[in-house]
């Protein structure tokens, strides 16, 4: 369309290459088109990245207005402040040992490829990076004693390992913007700086290895907000500050959940743990409560320990510890639940609660344990076990100031020992024990009335002494007894006693003792028919019988000595024995002897009381290592045999003893038949 009259032609686009005209000056009344705006040629950009490829010093780098550095090291060539505005990227920083660097500033840098290392660097303080976005790999900060902090506030990427350790003047860690959505943080150590007042990585929910926070003494602040999984040990020690740890998302620690020795610590929150291989609270002096509510497992220990005012314990879904389950030295404690306990793969052992109102420890369905342990307890009065089946170690209740009450209906098998000792125990419930591996023990009790096994069929051992009220044993089942070289069979020092029963018991393997048993008016082993070293009944004062039936062969010694008030001994089922020791036995008249016995070392029956005091035949004595006899009593020739020497009760007393006269001469022989 042609243009309207009047109008001027537009003007030809101009070349590149040829100047623009002005525009005409517009004559009056005339249109005139809007200025178009001139074609300028851009100027040449300056250049902005300059890649410097080896390894460079600060002042190589800041020379050669370096951009991007291969590997970057702090050498000494620079000192006092530099800063370096150009760095956008390096593959891995080193500033190490540099002792003329007092503050370095990385305004620009962004990224660093490989590791980060500031280390032993004495005059460091400010080393800032406030653009650096990643960190591929590790980061060092240790040993800078002057160095004031590290908060690369733009950080949302780190890779490795993260280590904070030994700087000396630095109050605070700040790496919150970090977020682990790629799951590449490995470790993270912050460890022995002592002005170090806060740390926060509240971002991080994953670390692929380990975190340690150790020995900051002045640490009061530490924020892991969205910390979910620790695939190795988590550990918070040495802490002298810090009030307080709220882990309220970690579910799973791969090693060890340890918080240990951290005086100030409160407030200890992990409510969503269910998995760790070891948990460990010990030595926090002003925790107050401990609560893991959604832990089921532990791969290793469970062990709270020295809490001094810990109150409260609560693992309610723990079903099983692979190792040793410890609560102990927890004085303040009042309350532990653990209701669906089922197995204690090593030892559960309870104890040193000195002051707590805690009236009885049960663990209601705790099935298997290696052991069981309450020790130095005094707060406890129960201690109920109504599932528990066997232990292939120890059952331990000593020490404990008032404890009163043992029930363990369903246990059947202890392969270790029993040790029930020290304390006020009225009640020891072991209806269906039927074998102990190693030493029982019933020791130094105030309470305990009857002491009753009714189905143990075999003991290694068995100790019952210095019980202030037992006034009852019942073995009616055991058999044998010993095979260790230790204690196997003893009774003593159990002033109330009046009865004891061991109706089967046929082998003791090791020594027999009853002694100091002043309440006891019979020793009665009717089955028993071989003890390997020592049968020995002493110092019991009421006893009037002695029965030892079936008794036919005694390893070492047989000893009976100021045993009571007895007359008669009856031993006519000897047959073997090293040594006999009979004295001292104020009421003893008689003693009953095989003729086929063999003593083979010391025998001495003496000083028993009647052989005094009457002139007829009474009790034969015998010294064989003096050879001679005691002109009160019948006349011996041998003393390794010894025949029949008086009758059993009731049959009347034999008359006395006479030589056999000379056999008659022989008849004459008959006449001769006629």
């Amino acid at each position: 369309m042609p243009p309207p009259p009047g109008t001027p032609p537009s003007p030809s686009p101009p070349q590149l290459d040829e100047p623009v005209a002005p525009p005409m000056a517009p004559q009056v009344g005339t249109p005139v088109a809007p200025p178009r705006a001139p074609s300028v040629e851009p100027p040449m950009a300056p250049q902005l990245w300059n890649i410097c490829c080896g390894t460079y010093s600060l002042g190589e780098a800041i020379d050669g207005g370096c951009t991007e550095v291969e590997h970057l090291e702090a050498n000494g060539d620079r000192s006092g402040d530099v800063t370096m505005p150009l760095l956008t990227r390096v593959k891995d920083l080193t500033v190490d040992n540099d002792d003329g660097l007092e503050n370095l500033h990385l305004p620009a840098l962004r990224e660093i490829s490989d590791d980060l290392k500031v280390k032993k660097n004495d005059l460091l303080k400010l080393f800032t990076t406030p653009a650096l976005e990643e960190i591929a790999d590790n980061v060092d900060m240790s040993e800078n004693p002057e160095l004031l902090y590290w908060e690369p506030l733009a950080l949302t990427q780190a890779g490795g390992d993260i280590v904070f350790e030994k700087n000396t003047k630095a109050t605070s860690l700040n790496i919150s913007s970090v977020y682990d959505g790629n799951r590449r943080v490995q470790t993270f150590d912050i460890r022995e700086n002592p002005q170090l007042v806060a740390v926060d990585a509240s971002g991080i929910d994953d670390f692929r290895k380990h975190i340690r926070i150790d020995k900051n003494p002045k640490l009061k602040t530490l924020v892991l907000t969205l910390l979910a999984e620790v695939k190795d040990n988590f550990i918070v020690e040495g802490n002298d500050e810090l009030e307080s740890l709220h882990l309220l998302y970690l579910t799973t620690v791969g090693g060890a959940m340890e918080v240990v020795n951290n005086p100030k610590l409160q407030t200890l929150s992990m409510p969503h743990l269910d998995k760790t291989k070891k948990f460990e609270v010990r030595a926090n002096a002003n925790l107050l409560a401990l609560a893991v509510p959604s832990l089921k497992k532990t791969e290793r220990d469970f062990l709270v320990l020295e809490n001094p005012v810990l109150a409260e314990i609560i693992a309610s879904k723990l079903v099983k510890s692979e190792g040793y389950l410890r609560i102990r030295q927890n004085v303040a404690l009042a309350s532990i639940d653990m209701p669906v306990l089922e197995e204690v793969a090593k030892e559960f052992e309870y104890g040193w609660s000195q002051r707590a109102p805690l009236s009885g420890l049960s663990l209601p369905l705790l099935k298997k344990a290696r052991g069981i342990r309450v020790e130095n307890e005094v707060a406890i009065a129960q201690l109920d076990l109504p599932a528990l089946e066997t232990l292939s170690s120890d059952f331990e209740v000593y020490k404990t100031a008032n404890l009163v009450y043992i029930n363990v209906p369903k246990l059947y098998q202890v392969d270790g020992n029993v040790r029930v000792e020290e304390g006020p125990f009225d009640t020891l419930n072991l209806p269906e024990l039927t074998g102990v591996g190693e030493l029982f023990t019933v020791r130094r009790t105030t309470g305990m009335k009857v002491l009753d096994l009714p189905k143990v069929s075999s003991l290694d051992g068995i100790l019952v002494d210095q019980n202030a009220k037992l006034e009852i044993i019942n073995l009616t089942r055991t058999t044998f007894c010993g095979s260790t070289g230790g204690v196997e069979f003893e009774v003593s020092d159990n002033p109330s006693l009046t009865e004891l029963n061991v109706p089967q018991l046929a082998f003791v393997d090791g020594q027999a003792r009853v002694r100091k048993c002043n309440s006891l008016t019979a020793v009665a082993f009717p089955s028993l028919t071989s003890v390997t070293t020592d049968l020995q009944i002493e110092e019991c004062a009421a006893v009037d019988s002695i029965e030892l039936p079936l008794i036919a062969a005694v390893g070492d010694e047989l000893i009976i000595d100021r045993a009571g008030r007895f007359k008669l001994l009856d031993l006519r089922s000897l047959l073997s024995v090293n040594a006999i020791e009979v004295e001292y036995n104020r009421n003893l008249n008689c003693i009953l002897f095989n003729e086929s016995l063999t003593v083979t070392s010391k025998f001495e029956i003496d000083d028993n009381e009647p052989c005094a005091q009457q002139s007829s035949p009474g009790l034969s004595v015998c010294e064989s290592d003096k050879g001679h006899t005691i002109d009160c009593l019948r006349s011996m020739t041998s003393c390794p045999a010894i025949f029949n020497a008086c009758p059993s009760p009731p049959n009347p007393p034999s008359p006395p003893f006479s030589p056999p006269s000379d056999p008659p001469p022989p008849s004459p022989p008959p006449p001769p038949p006629s």
